[in-house]
């Protein structure tokens, strides 16, 4: 009876151990924006609960048809860009930086705010230049007036030219008593298990950090001393 509870006890840990691997290594990389051109996009197996795919779609959050040519469809999501020529039967990815907002101006010419900057193509999408604010992650973007207004980081918003060339920064500053309200407890347990809600500057985050190491440390040393 000993001997059947010690490997018992021996093979849970070595299952618990993969287990915290795996949610130590995913929750590492969800708790961190330039991580998500990991996030899946497409789904082919038709076996898939509805739910899932209907969370997956939130992925996606831009979708273009070509006026001109209305066979061509453009996707932008959090894997980057992909674009189809035979009405969406079949995709090509052509960008694979994460993408939060994508417009056309000009009969052709796509822009897109990704975690890294302003990007634009001028040929349908299959090729990308860098435009403007190099390595900033731009949250959203709009065109008026040959003028481009995006947000960075959900702190900043900057006026660019049709060249790229900044016009006016604005950093938005928010009194401290605006933000105070009630939080339902799920939110609160939501943003302490992303890394938010309990210190400021970005200190929870590390301490998520930290203990998502921690744990993969954990599992494979166990795994090592099995």
């Amino acid at each position: 009876m000993r001997i059947g509870i010690h490997k018992l006890h021996k093979y849970a840990g070595v299952f618990s151990g993969i287990f915290l691997l795996l949610l130590a290594l995913s929750g590492f990389f969800l708790n961190h924006d330039n991580w998500k051109f990991l996030y899946s996009t497409t789904f082919s197996n038709r076996y898939i609960p509805n739910e899932t795919i209907q969370q997956n779609q939130r992925l996606y959050n831009a979708f273009h048809i070509d006026t001109r040519s209305r066979n061509i469809y453009t996707i932008a999501g959090f894997r980057g860009v992909y674009i189809s020529r035979d009405f969406g039967k079949n995709y090509l990815h052509s960008f694979d930086i994460p993408v939060y907002s994508m417009i056309e101006i000009d009969d052709g010419n796509y822009y897109v705010a990704t975690s890294e900057g302003l990007y634009y193509s001028s040929d349908k999408a299959n090729t990308w230049k860098r435009f403007a604010l190099d390595g900033k992650i731009v949250t959203s973007l709009s065109y008026d007036d040959d003028k481009f207004l995006v947000v960075v980081d959900k702190s900043e918003l900057i006026l660019l030219n049709k060249k790229g060339s900044i016009l006016s920064h604005t950093t938005v500053n928010i009194e401290q008593s605006e933000l105070e309200h009630d939080i339902s407890l799920s939110r609160l347990i939501r943003d302490v298990h992303y890394g938010r809600g309990l210190f400021d500057d970005g200190i929870s985050l590390l301490l998520n950090d930290f203990s998502a190491l921690w744990l993969t440390l954990l599992a494979l040393s166990g795994y090592v001393l099995w």
